[in-house]
């Protein structure tokens, strides 16, 4: 069974974005040193993650604006990416509640740091999944 679970486990790892790799890496060099030093490096992250699915979206965007398709579709394409911004980030409000209540009855720090992790590894999945969206259509 340990096996099984191994193979499966270095499948999905395999097929994972370097992205998310990277995110890992991330949370694993936060958690090096005291609460305080991990909850100033998550925030960090939380922040950088912030301006990374920002630029996806600006990315994406532009890259709407340069498909070779139909005012009208990419006017569709463009008003769904802002309402997808909108929807994602209501989504991670609560898909991060979730996750900081997981916790259960940790001391509030320790909650906190539930909630940064979690944010950070939702917004760097975000921007991901925007650019594979967006990264074959054609061009004018």
């Amino acid at each position: 069974m340990r096996i099984i679970a191994l193979i499966v486990l270095g499948a999905v790892l395999a097929q994972m974005p370097a992205s998310f790799a990277a995110g890992a890496a991330k949370r694993d060099e936060c958690a090096a040193g005291s609460q305080a030093e991990m909850r100033r490096c998550l925030e960090k992250t939380s922040l950088a993650s912030a301006a990374t699915l920002a630029a996806a979206e600006k990315a994406a965007l532009s890259a709407l604006s340069r498909w070779d398709e139909d005012d009208k579709y990419r006017q569709a394409a463009a008003a769904a990416l802002n309402k997808l911004s909108k929807s994602f980030s209501g989504f991670r409000q609560v898909q991060c509640d979730f996750v900081s209540a997981l916790g259960g009855g940790a001391i509030g720090n320790a909650l906190a740091l539930r909630r940064l992790r979690c944010i950070s590894d939702l917004n760097q999945r975000q921007a991901e999944m925007l650019r594979l969206a967006t990264s074959d259509l054609p061009e004018k």
